[in-house]
Order: C-alpha cells, then structure tokens, then sequence
C-alpha cells in the first residue's frame, strides 16, 4: 500500500523539560495515508523495570487529515528510568477504543545527553473507500475497501436484502425472507417445489402465502385450493384427484340411440354422454343427393357403417326414381314434372310455355276420329298424325292450327276459329297404324291393309302411294337419310317379316321372315341402319319377342333376343332404342322390359294401377351430347286402357307420371318425343279425337 509522507506535528510522550541537557528522540510514524478516520496511540516503556510505562496522549488521525502523515513524536528521558525504552506504537479504527488494526515496536536509546537519532515505525491502516473502517485483510473490519463503490460495505452500514454482506459481519441479508415461490398460473397459490432464493422478485414468485396450501397444478389457475370442483378432467380444489364428487361421472348413458359414457363437457364444465347424437340418413335411390321426403330416416351412430344409397339430413326428394326431380333443384326443367318438389305444380306456364293439355283443333277432334300414330322430327315440327279411315293431320307451327289431309274432311263450318280449309290431296281411305318423318318434314305412313304412303304435307302434292307390300298390317316404320334426303325405309309387319324399300326404286321387299309368320312383329326402331330392333311375340312360345338386325350386313338374318314373360299371348307391342345398350320395350298385360345390351331383356314389374294394362307405345328420353344429363334414359309410355295414362320409368324405377287431363281417359295409341333447350315436347294420341301436347299454351 502506498505510503505518503507528511510533515507532522512533533509530540511529546512525557512533559517536556525545558533543559536540552536531557537525552531524547523523535519517533517518526508512518501510516496509511486514506487512515482519514482513526486514532495512534504510542505507549513507553522502560526495559530495564517493565513497570516504568507511559502513553502519550492519543491523537486522532483525522485531527491531522489536511497535513497526512508522517505522525513525529518526541521521547525526553525521564528521571528514574533506564536509558533503553521500549517504543510500542498502535493503530484504532474511527475511535481511539476502536478496533485495533496494526501495531509495531521499536527501542530508543536515550544514554548521554542531547538529541538522538530518531526512529521510525510503520503503520499498515488501509481505507481505500475511505469510510472510516481499515480492511479486513489489514486486520480492520471493513470487508470491502476495495475503491469508492464499496460505500455499499461497511460495519457501519444496515443489512440490505442485496445479495452483499452490507454490514461486513460475514452475513448475507441475514433478517431478509429470500424465498420466492413459483405462481406460473397466477391464482395466488404457489408451487412447493418450485421457488428461488433472492433478493429481486422474479417475475411469477411470490412469497409464500399465509394458510393456503400449495397449488397442486401451477400450469392451470383452474386447479387452485379452495376452488369448488367441477367436471373438466382436472383436480379443481386440489384435493381428491380430478373431478372427485362427480359421482355420475363414466356411468353408461345414451344419447338417443347411440350409447356412450358420461363425460365432461369441458366447455361448459358439466356431464355429458360421450355419445354424439346420431345422424340422420335417407334413401336416395336417385343418386341426386336429396334422400326421400317420404321415409323415416335411419339413424347411425358415430362409427357405425352408413347404408348404401343413404344421404345425410337432406330429404327433400318427392320422387326417387328421378335425378332430375328434388327439393334442390333451383329451376324447373320443361318436362311435365314439378321438378323443385315445391308445390305439386308441373312446369309454370310462363317458364315453359305452357303445359300438358288436350288439344280441341277442329280436324282433331271432330266425328270422334281414332288417331293411332303420331310422329315428329327432331326440333319440334312439323308434327303428323294419322288414323283409322284415312284421317291425316299435320301441324306446322306451334302457333297454328292442325291442317287435314284427311280422307273425306270437309272444311270446318266456321273457319273463322284459325282451321284452314280442307285439302283435296289425301293419301286415301285407310286405317294408318305407322308413321315416320324425314327431315324434310314428309310423313311415311303404314296402314292395317299393309298398304304404304308418303304425304311431303304440300297443298297441291298427290299422296304417294306404293303398290301393297303385304296384306297384313304395318306395325313400324323407320327411314334412314343420305345427303338429306330419304332414301331406305324400312317396315314390320304383324305376320312377322321386315320389309326395306329402296325410295325411287322398286317397292318394298321382304328382307327377314320370322319364322314364316309364327313370330308377329308388332313394333320397330332403329338407332342406326345398323342397329334396327323389332319386337312381337310368338304365338306359341314365350320367347323369341325381340330381333336386332344389321341392315347393312344383315344379309337376311336376325339375331333373336330373350324378354321373359308371363303368358305366350302376352305379346310386345313397341320398342324405342337411345344408345347403343339402352332400350326400351313394352306389350301386353303389364309387360315392360329394359336392355342394357346383349340378348337379354330384364323384365320390371309394373306397379298399379297400370299392372295388367295393354301398352301400346314407349319412347326413351336419351342426350347423347350430355349422356349424364338426369333426365337420361327415361321412358315414357302410354297404354290402351279405358283411362289411359303416361307412364315414365328411369333407371332408377317408376317415377312419378305428368298428371294427364281428365278428358285424355280413353285407350291411347302412340307418343312421340323431342329434346328442346329447356327440357322435351312429347304429344300423345288416342281413340274419340284425343290428341294431347306438351306444353301447350
């Protein structure tokens, strides 16, 4: 430590004789300059009689702060002492009774008489931060002298809660409470494992608590002692493990159909039965995702199998046998069905133009006319219809009236009701039983006596007329076009044969006899010249009732197909092909059958009141262009009862049927149909002038 020297102020240790011929000495002491606060004490002592001593006056050490030390001191020899003493000088913290904080001790020699040498002695009093206590490492008790920041160190210093021994008695924040304990959850419950020993609060402690327990979950303020307990799956109160006093708790429970246990609802902190409520599921047989209206719906459970062709909780479908009938649909199609299933109302007059009505034009239904065949071409128009008696209408707008070409017609008695005259240019008496139209709008016709007609619908145009091809009834008639123009037909008979006429060349020829008349034909169509059907039956055999033939290739033969039925004099009256593998056919007795390629025809059953009914025509709804279009491969048909009706069968069953007008309840002969943009146009016809249109204004 560094030692700086001062001038000091010369003391006596004895009184002073004023006589120099006295032995004596100066005692110089040095000590630690920063000794600012402190006491020197310098004692004497004859060697030669130890009980000669003496001390000087003390002298504080602040008395000299200006000048610093050196501390000189006198030492006059003293009568009756010896002339070796013994010089012991000491050093006192703040008080001259302080502590004792270093001493030395030297010898004077006062033989003789005058001044003698002096000595010196050194005094080691460090107090670096000045506060008045020397370090302890000097033997003061000051426990950190190390520079001016250990003002916070002292002896004379309180106890602060620092982390720092403040009053230097070898103690750290004795008297302070150090422990803080974790409250991560913040309810005021503290963990007991969790703590720390410190001065600071660290964020989340807290001290302990008076007589609250210890948090039993310091994670979750909803686990807290004293809390009320409640079912969550969690130890609310801390007593007794989770959910303790829900007694219900994991007892079997029901959630109507569907079993489960009681759980907690941690939403709302009571029992609930773990089983979710069963949902709801409904037959779709339609596949259109609307299950049926009129059905209970069948409840499954979580984890339970969902049945084959159910839907969940939509049921607003009144027809399952019909894709493009339910309660989602947005927009009426035009089809003669209430498609929306809103309010039983089939195609709103002013979306579809109108609706399925019986027409009352004066050459279709006066003098009680059978009309027994009806034809059209794709588009709508022109529309033919043909009877018994030579009767033949055609209509060629949808504005205007039917025109006759009727055998025997005269012209109506007010022709102010929009009917045209007459026209002189019939095809002759004849019961008609077949037609077909070309695309030029001509209508090919086929009578009962096997005659063979053609009416191109002009005014001042002769009835073409072929010699008789056959005796025997015409049961079909299908064309096929080259270049826009007509130029195969191709017939059936009821003795059973198929008969092509080449237009413009020879007449009609036998091509196919079955079985030389023991098989009847009864109905033909074609979707190409290469696919033509024909059905009918045989008279004494339950098969043999449908024939494909390749007109191209054919070369005579027929590739026979099997339609079960129930009685060999049930016989198949009509047949109507939309693709390749979709067809249609219908006969006597209830009889209708559906074929999906192949040579054999499934039978469907046909539900009342139309189980025993005599079918007489079948046409099948089929968009080539949209094959998945939901109003594909329906059938429609019509039958020959007294109280006829339109019946419509999709892939999916019998769906429900246009409602026909009151009036239309007579045997009905033939339809026909066409797609439009908005949906399709069909007309009906049948015995006493019936002649039914959708949708008619």
């Amino acid at each position: 430590m560094r030692h700086i020297l001062l001038l000091a102020l010369s003391l006596c240790v004895v009184a002073c004789s004023k006589s120099e011929e006295r032995a004596n000495a100066l005692v110089t002491i040095n000590y630690t300059p920063s000794f600012k606060t402190g006491c020197i004490v310098m004692t004497a002592q004859d060697e030669s009689n130890p009980s000669n001593v003496v001390e000087a006056e003390p002298i504080r050490t602040d008395a000299l702060a200006k000048k610093g030390p050196p501390m000189i001191l006198g030492v006059i020899h003293k009568d009756g002492w010896g002339t070796r003493w013994k010089v012991t000088v000491k050093a006192h913290e703040q008080t001259c009774e302080g502590k004792l904080v270093d001493e030395a001790e030297t010898v004077v020699d006062l033989s003789g008489k005058g001044r003698r040498d002096g000595v010196t002695v050194e005094l080691v009093t460090p107090d670096e931060d000045r506060d008045g206590y020397v370090a302890k490492t000097a033997g003061g008790t000051d426990c950190d002298d190390s520079g001016p920041n250990a003002a916070a160190r002292s002896p004379a210093k309180s106890e602060e809660c620092d982390e720092i021994d403040n009053d230097c008695d070898e103690q750290v924040d004795e008297g302070f409470d150090k422990v803080w304990y974790a409250d991560k959850d913040g309810d005021e419950a503290v963990s007991e494992t969790d703590k720390r020993t410190q001065c600071a609060q660290p964020e989340k402690y807290i001290r302990l608590p008076q007589g609250k327990a210890f948090d039993c979950d310091d994670a979750d303020k909803d686990n807290t002692p004293g809390k009320p307990e409640v079912c969550d799956n969690r130890d609310n109160n801390c007593i007794g493990g989770a959910d303790d006093g829900i007694t219900d708790k994991g007892k079997a429970c029901s959630s109507d159909v569907c079993q489960g246990t009681n759980v907690c609802n941690l939403e709302t902190k009571t029992l609930m039965c773990s089983a979710l409520p069963p949902k709801l599921y409904y037959p779709d047989v339609d596949r259109d995702d609307d299950g049926d209206k009129g059905v209970v719906a069948t409840k499954v459970c979580a984890g339970e199998t969902v049945p084959a062709g159910y839907v969940e909780n939509f049921h607003t479908d009144c027809d399952e046998a019909d894709p493009s009938t339910n309660g989602r649909v947005t927009t009426e199609l035009c089809d003669a069905v209430d498609n929306n299933c809103s309010d039983g109302i089939a195609d709103e007059l002013a979306l579809c133009g109108g609706t399925l009505k019986q027409l009352t034009d004066y050459y279709v239904t006066t003098d009680n006319r059978d009309w027994n065949t009806v034809s059209t071409r794709e588009g709508g128009y022109p529309v033919w219809i043909a009877g018994n008696g030579g009767k033949l209408a055609v209509k060629r707008e949808a504005n205007k009236k039917f025109e006759s070409y009727s055998f025997g017609d005269s012209s109506p008695p007010t022709p102010g009701d929009g009917s045209l005259p007459v026209n002189a240019n019939n095809c002759g008496n004849h019961d008609w039983t077949a037609s077909w139209v070309d695309s030029q709008g001509r209508v090919f016709l086929g009578a009962r006596n096997g005659r063979v007609a053609l009416h191109n619908g002009a005014a001042d145009h002769t009835c073409e007329a072929s010699t008789t091809p056959t005796t025997v009834a015409i049961t079909g008639i299908v064309g096929f076009e080259t270049d826009g123009l007509t130029r195969y037909l191709y017939l059936t008979d009821i003795s059973g044969r198929l008969l092509k006429w080449t237009l413009g060349g020879s007449p009609p020829v036998e091509i196919l006899n079955s079985a030389g008349g023991s098989v009847e034909l009864h109905g033909l169509h074609a979707l190409r010249e290469d696919l033509l059907l024909a059905v009918g039956g045989a008279t004494n055999s339950k098969q043999n009732r449908v024939r494909s033939y390749n007109g191209v290739t054919g070369g005579g033969t027929a590739t026979t197909h099997t339609a079960t039925s129930d009685d060999t004099n049930d016989l198949a009256k009509a047949v109507w092909i939309g693709e390749e593998n979709k067809a249609c056919a219908v006969g006597d007795d209830g009889h209708v059958w559906s074929w999906a390629g192949g040579t054999t025809w499934d039978r469907v059953s046909v539900p009342a009141p139309n189980a025993t009914s005599n079918f007489t025509s079948v046409v099948m709804r089929y968009d080539r262009v949209n094959p998945q279009s939901p109003g594909n491969e329906q059938c429609y048909m019509v039958d020959g009862s007294t109280t006829g009706r339109l019946r419509r069968l999709t892939k999916f069953g019998w769906a429900k049927e246009p409602v026909m007008p009151s009036t239309a309840e007579v045997a009905l002969k033939d339809l026909a149909l066409t797609t439009t943009p908005t949906g399709i146009e069909f007309w009906i016809v049948g015995e006493n002038g019936r002649v039914i249109h959708y949708p008619e204004p």
